[in-house]
């Protein structure tokens, strides 16, 4: 499928005026809200979750939001919307939005082959072009979890065939936004998350939105030791691997001092995310961010394009289906260590559900997407359990943590 109109997705996606989250007050009917609190509160204990902040818009105003529980990894922080959470493969979506720009500037073609930008990768995979990675139609085989660089994963790969022709149908894959970061990277000349910060994060006024290891430093303050080797994209204050937990002092202007949190801070930095993977999976934000994110697709002029048949085209990193009553978006799944995700909009009612929130335990990428439903169906009054989307092609590489 051919992508249309992509600039349009791309305004839409990095204009301040496309925001419509303003301090606008919360306001819900007290059966609703208790409704959707009694929803989240039973999900806790059947889905082992430590912490969670569930968001709710209708007509483009917030109706519900509430923080529960305390994240283990943070134990001495209140949760509340403004603490940092993964957003999983809600960072496709600002990847795209990043990659967008770049062809509104002519500094790339969707329609160019990738190879034009990453020279040196697999025959079979030079063909595919910028807009098949952009829209999952690359046939990409999943990159593994074990490498370390992207040389690496793209050699591990490539050892296997691709999954299907091409341009010839859609398959979810983190391995697509993997590459997009590389192109960012080679177009601009800067390493990805500079670029973001500089172009989307700045015009969408983001106010904690990075790379997850440089957020998670609010929290820590690394004081008496130098971090020099980094296994972060992410500027100067940075961790390596061989740093000590005893070297991180401070705590979110606590003042406590807690090596077992910064333990496991130590860990999650470098666990089952290298560097490459933070463009499609390694990107971290708060619940204000998100609701940026979010509402962005319900500005006027968005509605419509979504209303149309190649709406996948034009909501790069979402994943879409058509419900036979409105086009629905999503974007579910794990972060790392324990992280998730689960959004689903309603662009044509201005609707949105959002849950952030850390299990402590294993999970699957489905975990709370019936919740979600059940939210939806709450919030709007009808029944709509019956035509929600679920399923779909999922990412060959997000299955349980």
């Amino acid at each position: 499928m051919k992508l249309l109109r992509t600039a349009g997705f791309a305004i839409i996606a990095v204009s301040v005026a496309a925001v419509l989250f303003i301090a606008s007050q919360v306001s819900a009917s007290g059966k609703e809200t208790g409704e959707i609190d009694t929803i989240v509160k039973d999900a806790f204990s059947a889905h082992h979750i430590s912490s969670l902040v569930a968001t709710v818009i209708q007509n483009g105003k917030i109706t519900f939001q509430k923080a529960y529980g305390v994240d283990p990894l943070f134990p001495y922080a209140e949760n509340a919307p403004s603490n940092p959470y993964a957003l999983g493969p809600l960072s496709q979506v600002l990847t795209g939005a990043g990659v967008l720009i770049l062809n509104d500037q002519g500094k790339l073609s969707l329609e160019e082959p990738v190879s034009t930008y990453l020279p040196g990768l697999p025959e079979a995979w030079r063909p595919i072009t910028i807009g098949q990675l952009l829209t999952h139609r690359s046939g990409l085989p999943a990159f593994p979890k074990t490498a370390k660089t992207f040389d690496e994963a793209v050699q591990e790969a490539a050892k296997q065939p691709l999954r299907f022709k091409p341009g010839s149908q859609r398959g979810e894959n983190s391995a697509d936004y993997d590459m997009l970061g590389q192109v960012i990277e080679k177009v601009t000349g800067q390493k990805y998350i500079f670029f973001m910060e500089k172009t989307v994060f700045k015009q969408m006024k983001f106010v904690a939105t990075g790379d997850f290891s440089m957020l998670l430093f609010r929290f820590v303050a690394p004081t008496d030791t130098k971090f020099n080797a980094t296994t972060s994209t992410q500027g100067a204050v940075t961790v390596s691997q061989g740093a000590s937990a005893s070297t991180l002092t401070g705590h979110g202007g606590y003042g406590t001092y807690d090596p077992m949190a910064k333990a496991r801070m130590m860990d999650l930095l470098t666990r089952n995310l290298p560097p490459y993977s933070v463009p499609s999976r390694g990107l971290a934000s708060n619940m204000q961010d998100v609701i940026r994110i979010a509402t962005a697709i319900f500005e006027p002029g968005a509605v419509k394009q979504f209303t149309e048949s190649n709406y996948l085209a034009l909501a790069p990193g979402w994943k879409g289906c058509d419900t036979g009553k409105d086009t629905m978006l999503t974007a579910a799944g794990l972060g790392t260590s324990g992280y998730n995700i689960n959004v689903k909009l309603l662009p044509s009612r201005k609707v949105a559900v959002i849950l952030l929130w850390r299990s402590d335990k294993a999970t699957d990428n489905s975990i709370l997407d019936e919740e979600s439903q059940n939210i939806l169906e709450s919030a709007l009054g009808i029944p709509v359990s019956n035509w929600v989307c679920t399923g779909g092609d999922e990412d060959p590489d997000d299955d349980q943590q």
